[in-house]
């Protein structure tokens, strides 16, 4: 499965990334949950995004590691 992560949101149009930094555009609407940014997502094989929970969570530790070390006294 491939995988994107949200970069924005931009009305009803969904920006993401993939792993190589491409951008790929989808409609909100065809959604059954609601993306944040910086949420990791697959693309499913039935042509589906999903959440990847698990990834997501990865990824905000890693970002508030980075943010302690960069911000610490």
């Amino acid at each position: 499965m491939k995988k994107y992560f949200v970069d924005r949101i931009e009305e009803d149009i969904l920006v993401c990334e993939d792993e190589r930094r491409n951008q790929k555009r989808f409609s909100l609407a065809a959604l059954n949950f609601v993306p944040r940014p910086g949420d990791a997502l697959l693309f499913a094989g039935d042509g589906k995004l999903v959440p990847d929970e698990e990834a997501t969570r990865k990824r905000k530790r890693i970002v508030e590691e980075l943010q302690k070390k960069l911000f610490k006294d």
